[in-house]
């Protein structure tokens, strides 16, 4: 069975994903399997792929109980969507350009708009749709105005980060999603999994929320290392988040590099499948990161009698085990 003919046109129509095979891309097979990519739009039946009867009748079930739902909770996201301050917009469409859900357009600024000195008076100025925003703040990691404002705004990141960091000597600092490398986090934590003392962790939305300000940042309080933790590699749930987070991670390292500073940052890609392997992985950053020759030798040893029972990469799809 192949996709229908105009499966390419919807999903353009609709600004959602489809799968290797051409069908409508299901967010998780496992956990919400009438999600798409795009908030309030559900998928059942052959769309998504072959299905049989008794499967297609149950889907459509399951969706119209979806769409009730959504509409009394008015929407799925409950966090506000992110702001453009006019008065430092300069119009450019770095913004635009990196949201994955085409929630930015350039507008005419109007005249009674606030403007920087530098744009005239036919300048643009970005507006985000609140409507269709997903909220994953990667336009304000990578605004170079600093003009974006998120909902976890970057005066609460440093401030986090400075109450993190507080009293620990280099400390390791990393950002992770509340999606699937919170899954892995948070079951690695129930399982009560020991990570040394100085990792010190900071949630957001999704990892693309992280600029290069917010690392050179930890790094200025001490940090002996970062790590970035996102979804497994190609299921990031805000579609970039990943991609967007390593070009940030490049221009941190190309800051600290300018300033003769040598600190480790690592970008990494879990799912709740990571659990098992996860505190491992801190420990082992923790003893590069900080030096500890006696921990990293005896991790290497616990890595080399482990590595035949890994637990395999998680590739998502009905493989995937993601916990939200």
């Amino acid at each position: 069975m192949v996709a229908a003919a105009d499966t390419e046109k919807l999903t353009q129509t609709l600004a959602v994903e489809r799968d290797k095979d051409g069908f409508v891309e299901i967010l998780d097979r496992k956990n919400r399997a009438t999600e798409t990519s795009g908030e309030g739009i559900f998928v059942c039946g052959s769309a998504a792929g072959p299905k049989a009867l008794i499967e297609v009748t149950t889907e459509a079930s399951a969706v119209a109980s979806e769409i009730h739902n959504f509409l009394r909770s008015a929407g799925r996201r409950k966090t506000p969507a992110s702001t453009v301050d006019a008065a430092s917009c300069v119009g450019c469409d770095t913004c635009m350009t990196a949201c994955p859900f085409d929630a930015i357009t350039l507008v005419d600024r109007p005249d009674d708009a606030p403007r920087p000195a530098e744009v005239k008076d036919d300048g643009k100025l970005a507006v985000i749709d609140d409507q269709v925003c997903r909220a994953c703040g990667i336009c304000a990691a990578v605004c170079p105005e600093v003009a974006i404002a998120h909902n976890l705004s970057d005066e609460a990141l440093f401030g986090r980060l400075a109450t993190l960091t507080r009293g620990v000597d280099r400390p390791i600092v990393g950002f992770y999603c509340k999606e699937c490398a919170g899954a892995a986090l948070t079951l690695s934590g129930q399982h009560r999994d020991q990570y040394p003392e100085g990792v010190r962790l900071v949630e957001l939305p999704c990892v693309g929320r992280v600029s290069a300000l917010h690392i050179v940042e930890a790094v200025r309080l001490g940090a002996a290392g970062v790590f970035l933790a996102g979804c497994a590699e190609g299921r990031c749930h805000y579609r970039s988040g990943d991609a967007s987070a390593a070009e940030q991670r490049r221009l941190a390292e190309e800051l600290l590099a300018e300033a003769g500073l040598d600190v480790p940052i690592e970008q990494w890609h879990l799912c709740a499948v990571d659990r098992t392997s996860v505190a491992r992985r801190l420990r082992l950053f923790h003893a590069r990161a900080t030096g500890d020759a006696a921990e990293l030798a005896a991790l290497e040893r616990e890595l080399a009698l482990l590595t035949a029972a890994e637990t395999p990469t998680c590739v998502g799809g009905e493989s995937c085990a993601h916990v939200h």
